[in-house]
């Protein structure tokens, strides 16, 4: 049987991200416009969340593709690609991080819809979830947006940012509580919303 069957999107994602890897430590250097093509958009996206410059964001993916290049079986060899890669942007990014003052909020979500391209009631909820994770601390709103928007598991986002599972699933359970006490104006019951505006409005991708 085909090892790539019954795979979930995120282990197919995964895989093929392997793949290219292996071809580029084996000499193919189109590989690594495959590897681009293929994980830049979620690379852009987390530099974007973290230095909030779209110039500095670029910089930061291609230094995070050239560190890449220079040891392509790292990448084969690690059981968590996606993690892997974002650790290495990560800390590309906190090298230009540590230039400035420290963050402590995230100002806004990228990649997301533009306002022109959805409804106005669609619109005042979106707009609503970005003003409630920007109120957040950025230890929390980063795990949410790697949990949520990036797919990734708590074990996946404690590689990334070097702290424990423990500490990671609690941001994102405090993060979640403050974002379900801001966005529950929308839901008549009474119950969190966070995820449900987050999955109705696509955003976690």
């Amino acid at each position: 049987m085909c090892a790539h069957l019954n795979q979930s999107p995120s282990n197919e994602f995964e895989l093929q991200l392997k793949d290219y890897a292996r071809q580029l430590s084996g000499g193919d250097l189109n590989a690594l416009g495959s590897i681009y093509d293929h994980a830049g958009t979620r690379l852009l996206r987390y530099a974007l969340f973290l230095v909030k410059d779209r110039t500095e964001a670029d910089d930061i993916v291609q230094a995070t593709m050239l560190k890449l290049a220079r040891n392509p079986k790292k990448l084969v060899r690690s059981k968590h690609p996606v993690a892997y890669l974002f650790r290495i942007l990560r800390n590309e990014a906190y090298t230009i991080l540590y230039r400035r003052k420290p963050f402590e909020h995230c100002d806004v979500l990228p990649l997301i819809p533009a306002r022109t391209s959805l409804q106005s009631d669609t619109w005042e909820i979106t707009e609503a979830v970005h003003e409630a994770l920007a109120e957040l601390p950025a230890i929390q709103a980063e795990v949410i947006t790697l949990h949520l928007w990036e797919n990734l598991t708590f074990r996946e986002v404690s590689e990334i940012t070097n702290e424990s599972i423990n500490t990671v699933a609690s941001r994102y359970r405090y993060g979640i509580e403050k974002l379900s006490k801001t966005l529950r104006s929308f839901d008549e019951s009474g119950r969190p919303t966070w995820e449900d505006v987050a999955i109705k409005f696509q955003l976690q991708r």
